[in-house]
């Protein structure tokens, strides 16, 4: 690519000062002090709107989007990977007029080497062998080709729930910290990233006035440096705008403040998690003002029935009176912009009756506010509480929910125009170089007038490194703690060790068996294998999704509960017995299962489970049984008179669909004994 002048004038002298520093100072470099490869875009707040400076350009921007989770989560990857293409997914949402995506994720997912699960690759064959955060950076740089909005949220400390504070016993306020200064040092350089969503939905772990002072409990205004969400904001806020001042800093409400502000008249104590922003009057968080944005996130009866949705006082005509208590002053008294980065519900498609006069009544009063900039919970099919905007398909939309949304998407867009995220060619990276002896990286700056390539290197080192300017200035920095070094755009790089160098390798990962989709949505279908728990004879193996529509158990510490995603995996021989029947209901005894997913996360691996007694939804759920039987010998598998298996063959039998149509009669014959299997679907194949 060509040189920026203008980019590299300023940037010189950028870098000959770091050379200095390190020369006259001697001392190691935080890595935070060192810069993002930061584009020529600036995202920042100014009368009430906000703004978008790109390529020297200002302009007041809307952003109208949804989430789309998984990175949070032990899956490390977002999820609906399983059932279709990720860039196909990207283009769907960019095809229904949405322009932003809220990514939330957690530590492991943005450290090099997290290897993601649930991924069909098959659907996604370039995604094979790459880490998590190489999977993420793909999709950042790929809405940003199609003109969608980032903003990245930190959901989880441990992957598998929302902790009250941002910190635990285990992980410092500094490792949440570096947490965020390594993925804005990795994506800053995006054009399309507006910013940080610092944490998502700080709580408490008591009830007024108790949490106040707990000690356990996010507070706001109470002066107390380990429970204020508003100075914890400041702390991590600047750290993050050192590295990346181009971006955002996005500030969620709690649930409890402290005993002034939440002394309010409608229902003091009736918030969801991050929805109060109530003390921002009194308390405002101290960073600068143009890089700060209110957050909060507010939902319907669907996900908490909160005493007002019974109060016919308030519902649901006087809804707006909650939201003007409880955030909505910020936009209609302060004059500031305000970012709703959580709503949602299932819209009549189950759940409460009352969540789609909520949700309409939400879209009115954004409109009636000028507040475009939202993003819905969620994308995802697979939320328990709210559904998403897909279809338990994964392909089609809810139309009726998304139409409620497009009211204030065409809303925007007349206000504002049609606006798109900024886009130009990055450099991903690609590899981390990790080394446990002496490395020599050796950097030359090029001249303003010479065309370079542009390449970005991250190498973290715990030895002497040598730094080697053709300006000529040559020092020696000797260090005993890690450094972090951002070499800039314009320079060219290359290194060189005289010892191993250890790399990242993508670890062998099973196959799962190929699925088909199901060709009708009647609901229905029936399984009832049995094989001989004689391992010298047979092996059975496959997966079964369906969703739960009734009764509950716990499976790994995990409630699955009515509309949870069950997904049983087998490999292995012994006996075994499914029986789904027409009525819905499933049991399996004495299951040997090789895996077990909860909504898409593994909570067993190799494990005797008996289940009876849910009641399984087949009716939206990819119900595919794929089962493979290897001969050896004494084998033999007959399918509705069809040979499948004889002697020492291995064969794949894939039955799928949810209509009970037509009956298929399979014997599976071993030695002398026939056991007799009956499976009820609109299709099957053999492979």
């Amino acid at each position: 690519m060509t040189v920026d002048k203008r980019a590299l004038y300023t940037a010189l002298p950028l870098v000959l000062a770091l050379l200095v520093y390190v020369t006259l100072v001697a001392v190691p470099i935080s890595p935070h002090k060192l810069l993002a490869q930061i584009p020529s875009v600036e995202y920042y707040v100014e009368g009430g709107k906000i703004y978008m400076r790109f390529e020297g350009v200002s302009k007041p921007i809307y952003f109208v989007g949804v989430n789309w989770f998984g990175f949070e989560l032990t899956d490390y990857v977002v999820h609906g990977l399983w059932a279709r293409n990720w860039e196909d997914m990207l283009r769907q949402i960019a095809s229904l007029q949405f322009n932003a995506i809220r990514l939330p994720f957690c530590p492991p997912s943005v450290r090099p080497g997290t290897m993601p699960s649930t991924i069909n690759y098959n659907y996604n064959p370039d995604l094979r062998g790459l880490d998590s955060v190489t999977i993420m950076e793909k999709i950042v740089q790929k809405a940003s080709e199609l003109g969608i909005f980032i903003i990245f949220d930190f959901h989880r400390i441990g992957c598998t729930e929302i902790e009250p504070l941002w910190y635990t016993d285990s992980f410092t306020e500094q490792d949440f910290i570096n947490v965020w200064i390594s993925v804005a040092q990795r994506f800053g350089k995006y054009p399309n990233v507006i910013g940080a969503d610092i944490k998502n939905e700080p709580h408490s772990v008591s009830s007024p006035p108790n949490c106040y002072y707990d000690g356990r409990s996010a507070t706001w205004g109470m002066n107390n440096s380990r429970t204020d969400w508003n100075l914890a904001v400041e702390r991590i806020g600047n750290a993050i705008l050192q590295v990346a001042p181009h971006w955002l800093i996005i500030v969620e409400g709690i649930q409890y403040t402290n005993p002034t502000s939440d002394n309010v008249p409608l229902y003091p104590t009736a918030v969801y998690w991050g929805e109060n922003l109530r003390a921002v009057r009194h308390y405002p968080v101290n960073l600068p003002q143009h890089k700060l944005l209110y957050s909060p996130h507010t939902y319907g009866p669907d996900v908490y029935v909160m005493p007002y949705f019974n109060d016919p006082n308030i519902f649901p005509n006087n809804l707006h009176s909650i939201w003007n208590q409880n955030w909505g002053y910020i936009r209609r008294e302060l004059g500031l912009p305000i970012y709703v980065g959580e709503f949602g519900g299932k819209y009549g498609h189950g759940g409460d009756s009352r969540d789609p006069i909520f949700q309409q009544k939400l879209i009115d009063y954004l409109i009636e506010n000028d507040i475009c900039w939202w993003t819905y919970w969620s994308w995802n099919a697979n939320s328990g509480d709210t559904g998403g905007i897909l279809r338990d398909d994964w392909i089609n939309i809810w139309e009726d929910k998304y139409q409620n949304l497009n009211r204030s998407i065409q809303y925007c867009q007349s206000k504002y125009g049609i606006i798109k995220a900024p886009s130009y060619t990055v450099t991903p990276t690609t590899t981390t170089i990790t080394t446990t002896s002496p490395t020599t990286t050796t950097t030359t700056v090029v001249t303003p007038t010479v065309t370079v390539v542009t390449v970005s290197v991250t190498d973290i080192v715990s030895v002497p490194l040598t730094l080697t300017f053709t300006t000529p200035i040559t020092t020696t920095v000797t260090t005993t703690v890690p450094v972090t070094l951002i070499i800039p755009v314009m320079v060219t790089t290359t290194i060189t060790t005289t010892s191993p160098v250890t790399t990242t390798t993508s670890p062998t990962t099973t196959a799962t068996p190929t699925t088909t989709s199901p060709t009708t949505s009647a609901p229905g279908v029936r399984y009832s294998f049995t094989l001989n728990a004689d391992s010298r004879v047979a092996t059975v193996s496959g997966c079964i999704e369906f969703r739960v529509s009734g009764g509950s158990t716990t499976i790994g510490g995990v409630t699955v509960s009515p509309g949870s995603v069950l997904k049983i995996c087998v490999n292995n021989d012994n006996a075994l017995t499914w029986w789904i029947g027409t009525d819905g209901w499933l049991s399996a005894n004495d299951l040997d299962a090789s895996a077990v997913y909860v909504n898409g996360n593994q909570v067993l691996s190799n494990t005797k489970i008996s289940l009876s007694g849910i009641q399984a939804d087949l009716s939206t759920i990819n119900s595919t049984l794929t089962i493979t039987v290897t001969g050896t010998g004494q084998t033999s598998l007959t399918w509705n008179g069809q040979t499948v298996i004889s002697g020492t063959d291995s064969r794949t039998l894939t039955i799928s669909g949810v209509a009970p149509t037509t009956s298929k009669a399979m014997n599976l014959n071993i030695g002398t004994t026939t056991i007799y299997a009956e499976a009820t679907a609109t299709n099957y194949t053999l492979q």
